[in-house]
């Protein structure tokens, strides 16, 4: 499946019956980081964003 939007995300996850998320990204220095949120998360991830610590 090829995700295109925010609408494919959610199919999917439905589809795969996915509990959680994890979300990586590099902080300035280059390091990788990540967080995991459960999927009732997403949409609010997806439109405003999550914040960590």
């Amino acid at each position: 499946m090829i995700i295109k939007n925010e609408n494919d995300v959610l199919k999917a996850i439905e589809e795969h019956n996915v509990k959680f998320i994890r979300l990586q990204f590099t902080d300035i220095q280059g390091v990788v980081k990540d967080v995991e949120i459960p999927v009732t998360q997403i949409k609010k991830a997806l439109t405003t964003g999550i914040s960590f610590d």
